[in-house]
């Protein structure tokens, strides 16, 4: 079976996908993160094109992140009774559209307000829908995940909007 590479749809990178692909593969069994960044320090390789080298704005860039993963690492639950687990954990804050553009708001707030509610759940069988889709991907390699995607569309189709 020949493979050919592209970038998924709504991607950023615009250098040559299968280049990319192909350095990547060409460093071993296996490539770890700092393994493809010491490759892409070569300003020959089309790896190189994939990465921001100011270091400024990837310094700014890289905070923004570390910004979204606190924010999606805190979580919220009822106080559990005596010394029993927590039952129902979720995620403390929701990214919705706020005046025109994205911010982090409680879940609460999230749920009480209806178009912030929609949002979520749609977010939630957007989740569901690119798992089954993964699922369909590999179904000519492992035939026993289309009963999973099945499983999966069944349960996107109960989220009520």
């Amino acid at each position: 079976m020949v493979f050919q590479y592209a970038w998924k749809e709504g991607s950023r990178f615009t250098a040559n996908a299968e280049m990319v692909a192909s350095e990547i593969e060409s460093i071993g069994d296996g490539a770890t993160p700092e393994q493809i960044v010491a490759k892409a320090q070569n300003k020959r390789t089309a790896l190189h094109q994939c990465f921001d080298w100011d270091d400024d704005e990837a310094a700014k860039k890289w905070r923004l992140q570390q910004a979204r993963q606190v924010v999606n690492s805190i979580v919220v639950y009822e106080q559990p009774e005596e010394e029993q687990p927590p039952q129902y954990i979720s995620r403390a804050f929701e990214n919705v559209t706020v005046g025109g553009g994205r911010a982090y708001v409680p879940i609460k707030a999230a749920m009480d307000n209806d178009a912030w509610r929609e949002e979520v759940f749609g977010q939630i069988t957007a989740a569901i829908f690119a798992q089954e889709r993964k699922a369909e991907s590999y179904e000519h390699m492992f035939p026993e995940l289309k009963d999973l995607r099945g499983r999966l569309k069944a349960a996107r189709e109960t989220i009520n909007l």
